[in-house]
């Protein structure tokens, strides 16, 4: 099973040779379980508190920092995942609207592995992958268990997915891969600096 949580949210199953896909409907209908539903609702708590018909929060502040300005001045949407970061930086804080984004996020993703492991015999291991789970995975997980119905074992990748794809490209023209990886990575690093 693969879990994609990034701007978007997908999982995949294999079963055999078939591939199962669930979610990856796109942000406007897409629920709770991509960043771009974790940015929007970063947003939405710090419209809400500033018009002060939503609870006081850190994520307005956090917000207001990463924009350097007012909230109500920057709505763009073409941005609005790159506030997920916002809510474990206020989860960490212990700021119970980052709380309780976040955990509606990740029981939705619980909610998806749970149907994958009722549905189809995919094995026990989830890979996940993507900027939610990229650098918060000790948190994700952490949650997620909570939501589990079933004992997987989780697991978060150090290395892009696309290394993957490069090194089967390699084997498939005969070559074996050897210190491939340690060349990709430091080549892959420098150009996402």
């Amino acid at each position: 099973v693969a879990v994609i949580c990034g701007t978007g949210f997908i999982a995949y199953a294999k079963k055999q040779e078939q591939l199962i896909r669930l979610c990856g409907w796109g942000y406007l209908f897409e629920g709770a379980g991509s960043g771009y539903d974790m940015g929007r609702e970063a947003l939405r708590a710090a419209l809400s508190h500033r018009d002060k018909i939503g609870p006081e929060t850190l994520i307005t502040g956090l917000v207001e920092k990463r924009l350097g300005r007012s909230v109500f001045d920057s709505i763009d949407k073409s941005f609005i995942a790159s506030f997920a970061p916002v809510i474990f930086e206020a989860y960490s804080r212990g700021d119970r609207e980052a709380d309780r984004i976040l955990r509606e996020s990740i029981s939705r993703i619980a909610h998806v592995v749970n149907r994958i492991c009722e549905e189809y015999e995919s094995g026990d291991t989830i890979i996940f992958s993507g900027g939610i789970v990229n650098n918060q995975s000790d948190v994700v997980f952490s949650i997620m268990k909570e939501y589990l119905k079933y004992p997987v074992k989780l697991i978060a990748p150090g290395f892009p997915p696309i290394l993957g794809a490069c090194i089967e490209c390699v084997r498939t023209y005969g070559k074996e891969p050897e210190d491939f990886a340690e060349r990709f990575m430091k080549e892959y690093s420098q150009m996402k600096a």
